[in-house]
C-alpha cells in the first residue's frame, strides 16, 4: 500500500473478532512505532501489551460510562496501552512524541489488515492497577485486533475549513 492509501483508508475499530494476533505481527507494529519521530530523540513511550481477558475486564470496568470505548476494551483481543515518563524540561513535548508513535502504530496495523482505536485515559486508577513506576503516564489506551465490521464512510471536514495562513482568522484556503 502507498503511504497516502494508507492514511485515507484507515479507520477507527470497535468492534474485533476474538481471534489472536501473532506476536510477530504485533511486534513488527509496535517497531514501527519506534521510528517515529520525538523530542530531541527521548523516544519516551513503553508499551504495554494487555492480552490476559480478566486484566482486559479489569480496565473496561475503568470505563463503564464509556460504552462504545468499554466494548471495545472487552472485545478486542489485545490493548496497548501507551505510557511515558514525562520530561521536566520538554513540558508537552514528551506525550505529544507518543502520539507521532501512535500515528505510525495504527498505519502499521492498517497496512497488516489489522485495526486500533485511540482512547485517551489518564487514569490515576488505571496506573496503579497496571503497575506504572511512580511519575509515569498513560498517553493513550489502543483497543486492537482483527476488524469484526467494515467501517462506515469517512465524513472529513475539508482542508478548506482546517487550515489558516499567518493567524487564525482571515488566512484560511480559498
Amino acid at each position: 500500500m502507498e503511504l497516502y492509501d494508507v492514511i485515507n483508508s484507515r479507520r477507527s475499530i470497535y468492534n474485533f473478532k476474538s481471534d489472536e494476533v501473532a506476536d510477530e505481527v504485533i511486534l513488527r507494529v509496535l517497531e514501527a512505532g519506534t521510528m517515529a519521530p520525538s523530542a530531541f530523540n527521548t523516544q519516551p513511550w513503553e508499551f504495554i501489551l494487555v492480552k490476559d481477558p480478566a486484566t482486559k475486564i479489569e480496565i473496561a470496568k475503568m470505563r463503564e460510562k464509556i460504552l462504545r470505548q468499554k466494548r471495545a476494551i472487552e472485545t478486542a483481543p489485545m490493548l496497548l496501552i501507551v505510557a511515558y515518563t514525562p520530561n521536566e524540561k520538554l513540558g508537552d513535548d514528551s506525550f505529544a512524541s507518543c502520539f507521532t508513535a501512535i500515528e505510525n502504530i495504527l498505519l502499521a496495523l492498517a497496512v497488516e489488515g489489522l485495526a486500533g482505536v485511540i482512547f485517551a485515559f489518564r487514569n490515576k486508577k488505571l496506573k496503579e492497577f497496571l503497575g506504572l513506576d511512580e511519575g509515569m503516564q498513560i498517553a493513550a489506551v489502543i483497543p486492537l485486533g482483527i476488524p469484526a465490521e467494515e467501517p462506515g464512510e469517512r465524513k472529513v471536514i475539508g482542508i478548506e475549513n482546517k487550515v489558516h495562513f499567518d493567524k487564525f482568522k482571515g488566512g484560511e484556503v480559498k
